[in-house]
Order: C-alpha cells, then structure tokens, then sequence
C-alpha cells in the first residue's frame, strides 16, 4: 500500500512538473507571437505556442481522467465543435447563418481551427468553472455535475466575445448572412456558443464519474495552471489594440473603425475572460 501510494505521489509529480514545463514553453512562445506579430518569425511563434496549447491540455487531461477518459473529451469535443458548426452552416442553427472563409480543409464548410477552438479553449471553461464554483475541483457530485456545466459554458464563450468581431468584419474569416448586434457579429452566435459548451460540458458531466480524478488533480497547482493560461490570452487584445491601423471598416449599412474595435476586444477580454481567471485563482488560494 505504502509502495502504491509513493508511486502515486511521484507520477503526480512529474505529471505537474511537466505541465509546468510545457506551461513554460507556452508563455514564451506565446510573448514571442505578440512582440514578433503574425509573419515571419512570429508565425513560427504562434505555430509553438499552438502546439504547447495542445500538449498541455493533453497531458492535464490525462492526469485527471486518465487516458481512456482524456480521449472521450477529445472525442465528446470535436464531434459535438464539429456537428453544431456543420449544423449551423447548413441550417443557420444555433450560431446563426455563416460561412467560413478559412484556407485549407473543410469538411461540411467547417475548418480544423474551429473544431480545434472546442476542444482546447472547452478545456479552460470547463477546468476554470470548477475552480470557481468547488472547494474540491476534482470532485463532482451532486448538484456541482449542473451547476459546473452551465458556468463553463459562459467561460468558454468569453473567449468568443473579444475574438468574433475582429475575426468576422476586419479580417473577414468568416461571413454572417445577417451582420448585426456587437460590430457586425449577431446575438445568435453568443447564443450558440453557450448552447454548444453547454451541451459538451453537460454530457462529459454525466459520464466522468467513470474516470476517477488522479493524484495530481487533488493539487491546487494542477487547477492553477489553467487559470493563468486564461489570464494571459487577452493581453493579445493589448498588442492589437496598440498597432491598431487607421481607418476603418464598412459591413452593409454599418462602418466602424478598427482601432475603436480593437479596443473593445481589449475590454471585453477583461471581463470575459480576466475576470473569471482572477476568480478561479482567488478561490484556490483562499481553499
């Protein structure tokens, strides 16, 4: 029993001395993509501080679910990303009717990069929703299996608010069929985004009991790193804020100018997104 619990220990060990590792990677690769912008050197930058996104998520979610319980995220996740995009691509529903304009694949007019958002950024919502709202956030019983679900969707979308406009009406990688509400982005699409992290978050509540938390998830660091990573993400709302270019952009009856659009992804990224991190890290801390 002794011998288990020492081996417990030490894998919990390595498993958050290597998030910590990869955490490190990520916040550097991360200050290189902002300092360098997106060509050159710096597109390398972000391209490392994609794949440090990834493996950290990975390696968290094994260490708390394990690996069979890691991959039925990964799955749960792209599978519902990938139909409710499809879905809204074809039908208009729940996100609103759109069309992506993204190079490279797309399957059902959906591409990689999005269903890949779910997975990832549904990560943080879902790992931050349980820092704030559990005095134990590996455990999940009770009321917390509905209560978590709905919080983390709201996280999650967060992210969405400060993104959306400056993806759709400046750099126009996507298309809405009816531009509106919040710089040429519908109220539809929020919608869809808490209706989308709601239903992955709901379903993987309902079934995680089967992958019991591992050893490193009874640490306070383990539910920390998430928290920075999100507390970190809208400083790149300052960068583009601050090399804003002049002008502005014209969609249908609407025009607004960019630099003013850029400073409302910097505010909305504040209390989307800073917000509920300081939160998660408050309640760590005070546990």
């Amino acid at each position: 029993m002794v011998e288990t619990m020492n081996a417990e220990a030490g894998g919990s060990a390595k498993g958050l001395r290597l998030c910590l590792g990869i955490g490190v990677a990520w916040v550097l690769s991360f200050a290189g993509a902002l300092l360098l912008g997106p060509a050159g050197a710096g597109a390398a930058f972000g391209g490392v501080m994609l794949l440090a996104l990834i493996g950290l998520v990975l390696v968290q979610a094994v260490l708390l679910y394990g690996w069979r319980g890691a991959a039925l995220y990964l799955v749960l996740g792209t599978a519902i990303g990938f139909s409710l995009e499809a879905s809204s691509v074809a039908t208009g529903f729940p996100f609103g009717s759109y069309v992506h304009n993204l190079a490279g694949p797309k399957p059902a007019g959906v591409p990689i990069q999005a269903i890949l958002t779910y997975v990832l950024a549904g990560w943080y919502g879902w790992t931050i929703a349980r820092a704030i709202l559990l005095d134990r956030p590996e455990r999940l019983t009770g009321a917390a299996r509905f209560t978590v679900p709905l919080i983390a969707a709201f996280v999650l979308t967060g992210l969405d608010l400060p993104n959306d406009p400056i993806g759709a009406t400046i750099r126009h990688d996507w298309t809405y069929k009816y531009p509106s509400g919040y710089f040429g982005v519908p109220l539809t699409n929020y919608l869809g985004w808490i209706f989308t992290g709601w239903v992955l978050f709901q379903l993987f509540a309902l079934i995680e009991h089967r992958f019991p938390a591992g050893p490193a998830a009874r640490s306070r660091w383990f539910w920390l790193m998430p928290c920075l990573v999100w507390l970190l993400m809208p400083l790149q709302f300052v960068a583009s804020w601050l090399s804003a270019p002049a002008g502005v952009v014209t969609l249908k009856q609407s025009t607004f100018v960019i630099a003013d659009m850029h400073e409302a992804g910097l505010i909305t990224g504040l209390f989307g997104m800073t917000l509920p991190a300081l939160i998660g890290i408050f309640r760590l801390f005070r546990n």
